[in-house]
Formats: C-alpha cells, structure tokens, sequence
C-alpha cells in the first residue's frame, strides 16, 4: 500500500467515524458510513470485485437476521409474547 492510499484511508476512515457519532441534523448513521465506504472505492484503496466478495459473504446471515426481526415484530403485534408470559405466570 503506498503511502498516499494509507493517509486516505484513514482520514477517510477518521472522517467517517466523526459523522456517525456526531451526526449532524440527525441524520441516520448508515448515510456517513455509505459515503465513507463510496468514498474508499473512488479512491482506490478498496476494488469493486472486493466489494461483491463481501455481499456473497454476509448475504445469507444478512437475510437470516432480518426474516428473525421481521418474525418478531409480527409476533409480538398478535400478542404471542404476552399470551406465553401469561401462561408461564399461571
């Protein structure tokens, strides 16, 4: 890695960082962490093939975490937690 990728990558890096925890206006955090990591492919540090790697990877897991959440809002607006508790109380 040449010198000028490592000070991009981590003032890239730092800057990222700032604005998620600084977050101005509010904004959600997954927008400084979107324009960080286009930011990291413009510049080269980081090859789009890389990226593709990276979703095969976390896809499934990915998937996997969302379909339980999904599940558990579904769940718990028909009251199935709250009717077990009661059961388990009894």
């Amino acid at each position: 890695m040449h010198k000028y990728e490592l000070v991009n990558t981590f003032t890239i890096f730092a800057l990222t960082t700032l604005f998620i925890l600084w977050r101005p206006q509010g904004i959600n955090e997954s927008i400084p962490a979107l324009c960080g990591a286009l930011l990291l492919i413009v510049a080269g540090v980081v090859q789009f093939s890389d990226v593709l790697e990276i979703f095969k990877l976390v896809s499934g897991p990915s998937i996997t975490i969302i379909s339980t959440i999904v599940i558990c809002i579904v769940l718990e607006s028909k009251g199935v937690f709250w009717g077990v508790a009661v059961n388990l109380a009894n």
